[in-house]
């Protein structure tokens, strides 16, 4: 009897799942920007201040202004996105 209940259950659930949306949607959030951009989102060039990211503690003696990293630099760590407006 319980084994028939945990199988409608787990049909029941499947059949719940399967006509759920493949695709999630958000919203934009007005005012967040990828680093390395300008307020338009066109990627800055290498070596040009970064406007919308700021570093909140450094050690003595150490700058706290960001800098634009782009692959003129060459790829420093792992993986690194090429340049575009979605990874600068």
């Amino acid at each position: 009897m319980f084994g028939r209940l945990r199988i409608k259950a787990a049909m029941a659930l499947i059949a719940a799942l399967a006509a759920m949306p493949a695709v999630a949607h958000a919203d934009a959030i007005g005012g967040l920007f990828n680093t390395g951009v300008d307020g338009s989102g066109t990627p800055l060039g290498n070596g040009a201040a970064e406007i919308h990211s700021t570093l909140a503690n450094a050690p003595g003696g150490a700058t706290t202004s960001l800098r634009v990293a782009t692959s003129a630099n060459g790829y420093p760590v792992g993986y690194w996105s090429g340049d575009n407006n979605a990874s600068a």
